[in-house]
């Protein structure tokens, strides 16, 4: 949990950093890295349908989506997530698992989202440059 909250607040870091470019180029690194290192951590710990994991991935997504600009790379973190946490939901509802069963339903909600803003830029594409459109999808 502790390393989640380091990369979140290097990555409110680089949200804000406003004009300093150096600065947001610095902090977004180290919100990678400890994205990462969360992720280890957490992958090794906790269940995939753990709600802290399960936030984890979903400001890691928003990261990619966000700060580095890679919406494939942030669809990627959030599908794997959601998935991951499908299998390992347990059918018996607790509270700690109502929490999980929130965080999916924003993760599902950002790949609605992401995944329709990639086939808009990817028709808006084609059109331009008078080609036919070729989305990638992942089953």
């Amino acid at each position: 949990f502790f390393y989640k909250m380091k990369g979140d607040v290097y990555r409110y870091l680089a949200e804000t950093a406003g004009e300093h470019r150096s600065e947001t180029e610095v902090d977004a690194n180290m919100a990678l890295g400890w994205y990462f290192t969360a992720t280890e951590v957490a992958n090794m710990h906790l269940s995939a349908a753990d709600p802290i994991r399960l936030g984890l991935a979903l400001n890691f997504s928003v990261f990619y989506h966000q700060i580095k600009s890679s919406p494939k790379r942030a669809c990627e973190v959030a599908k794997n997530a959601f998935d991951a946490a499908v299998l390992d939901m347990p059918t018996r509802g607790t509270q700690r698992f109502a929490d999980s069963r929130l965080i999916m339903g924003v993760l599902r909600d950002n790949l609605t989202t992401w995944t329709s803003e990639r086939t808009d830029t990817n028709v808006t594409h084609s059109q331009a440059v008078g080609t036919s459109n070729d989305v990638e999808t992942k089953s």
